[in-house]
């Protein structure tokens, strides 16, 4: 169910915000539990169950009747059987905190223990009083008035997670818009039309919403000829005189009808 809820949220911008919001929070949370650790001292007066996990090697100390119980883990110490058969009195430092028990314990009593005070030095003695074995962890001996428990490298890895989860959306959403808006840009600037400023009147013979004027005829023409005046006595604004029509040929004289027309003209009724 949590893994189908994660999925869900993984699959969306604002489920990915949110899941990166939450594990920044997880994790400055985890680094603001770092603390300085204390040691406390086992008491001479008390009584202790000892015994050897068979699985994890790990060495377990139980108060009798009490839930409290230590743990000296097989990775820092190892304690031989021969110790542990033949010591009449221990004393051990432990910290005050607790470790997680990986496996965990099955009591004798049936219950199932997850976490104990963990061991940092235990001393076994024999009746005499002396001492069988002393058995110190690395980190008591680095520092043995106290240990910090710094949680901080956890918790930043986390709270980093968590940012890279969180930025991610963020610059996604940045690039769509940015990339929205260079599209609309460049439309805006294929559909631009240039108009005339309001109140101003275009040229006289130049269309409107035209900003530039057309361009100059590249050679200028040629300015006409200055008017001829007319010669004297010839009417203005004809420049060619009128031609002269040809002189009309003088007629014939009359034929006289030769001498004795036989045909003479009738008179006229």
């Amino acid at each position: 169910m949590t893994t189908a809820i994660a999925r869900l949220l993984l699959r969306s911008v604002w489920g990915r915000i949110i899941v990166g919001a939450l594990l920044i929070v997880i994790g400055l949370v985890v680094g603001a539990t770092s603390q300085q650790v204390s040691y406390i001292q086992s008491s001479a007066t008390t009584t202790y169950e000892a015994a050897v996990g068979k699985t994890s090697g790990n060495l377990y100390l139980h108060v009798s009747g009490s839930d409290d119980y230590y743990v000296g883990f097989n990775s820092d110490f190892t304690v031989p059987q021969d110790v542990l058969s033949k010591f009449a009195t221990m004393s051990f430092i432990a910290r005050s905190d607790t470790s997680t028990l990986d496996p965990a314990l099955n009591a004798p009593d049936g219950t199932t223990v997850n976490d104990a005070h963990k061991i940092e030095k235990i001393t076994f003695k024999d009746n005499s009083g002396a001492v069988l074995g002393t058995y110190t962890t690395a980190e008591y001996t680095a520092n043995p008035n106290g240990v910090y428990n710094n949680k901080w490298p956890i918790g930043l890895l986390v709270a980093l997670l968590g940012a890279i989860i969180l930025v991610v959306p963020f610059l996604w959403l940045m690039l769509r818009k940015r990339k929205q808006t260079d599209m609309g840009f460049s439309a805006a600037a294929n559909n631009f039309q240039p108009q005339q400023p309001y109140g101003q009147q275009p040229p006289y013979g130049q269309p409107a919403g035209n900003p530039y004027p057309p361009q100059q005829q590249p050679y200028p023409q040629a300015a006409p000829y200055p008017p001829q005046q007319p010669p004297y006595g010839q009417p203005a604004g004809n420049p060619y005189p009128p031609q002269q029509p040809y002189p009309q040929a003088a007629p014939y004289p009359p034929q006289q009808p030769p001498y004795g027309n036989p045909y003479p003209q009738q008179p006229q009724q």
